[in-house]
């Protein structure tokens, strides 16, 4: 490599924050990000460009950057330290630049509140311009963050309309579309096997009570308990035995109220 020979690392394809970033990883076995990355690295600076700050030149009067761009700049710093991380075959900066990652996306897991629709899109497409067709950690993280809220975004016609017209997210498209259909088929079986435990239940009870039922028919009106003799106004009932499904007892015995002894039937 002429970077062995030179000392010198020149890159075309990264911006120099992100190959600051890798070369202190080489050291540190970490990167922090010192500032705040900028959305586009080549973008001039407000204070390169006094006509942007204000046509007086004071920095103050130009607004300060919104939570939801810093969100969106700092998922794209660490989206472009896992591609340099790929570029250069490190696969450990790679697992660090996706659990940082996954750390700023899952505080802020809602995109429909925290991030601009463009910015999402930025960093979805940051991510799959920077790596290779196919699965991996990165992108499995981008999507894990948009199942989590699959529900809101889905609803929100700006967000399909500029999915639908950014350039190169097809894949990530077939990804939502495929893990959304396994989201609904999941949900589905599942309320398919609660019906089906509500059913059980439901027949569990009728049997139950219908048991109970005839138990207390068969009495034949006086307490078997020669002592007692107590004509029935009121009888017990006593659980006997573990409980069913859904906690109902499967089982009862027939106590008389004035003595209680069982009333075998």
């Amino acid at each position: 490599m002429r970077e062995s020979t030179t000392g010198i690392i020149e890159h075309s394809f990264f911006d120099a924050d992100t190959l600051g970033r890798m070369i202190s990883y080489t050291y540190t076995q970490g990167y922090v990000l010192d500032k705040t990355p900028t959305a586009d690295s080549n973008t001039t600076s407000n204070e390169d460009d006094p006509q942007r700050a204000g046509a007086t030149g004071d920095m103050e009067t130009f607004a300060k950057p919104s939570v939801s761009d810093l969100i969106t700049q700092e998922l794209l710093a660490h989206a472009r330290v896992y591609g340099i991380g790929e570029y250069y075959d490190l696969s450990n900066l790679k697992t660090l630049a996706v659990k940082m990652f996954d750390a700023v996306a899952s505080k802020y897991a809602n995109p429909s509140i925290y991030w601009p629709v463009e910015g999402f899109v930025a960093v979805a497409e940051e991510v799959y311009r920077l790596t290779a067709p196919g699965g991996n950690s990165l992108k499995d993280a981008l999507t894990g963050v948009v199942m989590g809220c699959i529900g809101v975004i889905t609803s929100s016609s700006m967000f399909m309309e500029v999915l639908a017209d950014a350039d190169g997210l097809q894949e990530f498209t077939i990804e939502l579309l495929r893990l959304s259909v396994q989201k609904l088929s999941d949900e589905r079986d599942r309320a398919v096997e609660d019906l089906k435990a509500e059913q059980e239940l439901t027949l569990h009870v009728k049997d139950t009570t219908n048991i109970l039922v005839k138990r207390v028919q068969g009495i034949d009106g006086l307490c078997r308990n020669t002592m007692c003799r107590q004509r029935f106004d009121w009888v017990e009932l006593e659980p006997v035995g573990d409980a069913g499904p859904g906690g109902v007892l499967s089982d009862w015995q027939v106590r008389c109220g004035k003595c209680r002894c069982k009333q075998y039937v």
